[in-house]
């Protein structure tokens, strides 16, 4: 076979594996992120979920000695890129509110070079409106998907297949 032969599905190949979507790991998170929860009370647990540019979700639960982490069902990459186009508009990078309460609510974004959270709950203080507006439409968004992978209960199965001899 020549070279000419093998050139063009190697470069169809090529092209195709490009256009596959990234998929991230909890280890090898990228630097742009959005998160948001809520948390406190009585019981003091939070809740906190991370939406990333690629439409991936992962939720953290946090509350009495029990940590939890899910992976999501995922939003569509378009849908994610106007969340983040969204985000931006606010400019909470810009928005200096820190004013939690018993019960608090957080939008954090970060990116490669700043991290910034706007957090808020208490009742003397109110948030921007297009900021509580755009908390509810995320909250809208995540509310009801399907957990797709529990990464707590992986660790265990991969616990249980570790050698015992170690």
């Amino acid at each position: 076979m020549s070279l000419r032969t093998l050139f063009w599905p190697f470069m169809a190949l090529l092209l195709f594996s490009a256009c596959l979507p990234v998929k991230y790991g909890l280890d090898e998170l990228p630097d742009q992120q959005l998160r948001f929860g809520s948390g406190g009370g009585i019981a003091g647990s939070f809740q906190e979920y991370l939406l990333l540019a690629n439409g991936q979700i992962f939720l953290f639960e946090l509350g009495f000695g029990k940590s939890d982490t899910f992976e999501l069902q995922a939003l569509s990459k378009s849908d994610a890129r106007i969340l983040y186009k969204e985000m931006d508009s606010l400019r909470l990078h810009k928005y200096d509110f820190n004013y939690p309460g018993n019960m608090s609510y957080f939008i954090r974004q970060a990116d490669e070079m700043t991290e910034h959270t706007v957090q808020w709950g208490n009742p003397r203080w109110e948030v921007r409106p297009d900021v509580a507006e755009f908390f509810t439409q995320l909250n809208a968004i995540v509310d009801n998907r399907k957990v797709i992978f529990d990464v707590k209960k992986d660790k265990e199965e991969l616990k249980d297949k570790e050698p015992t001899f170690w």
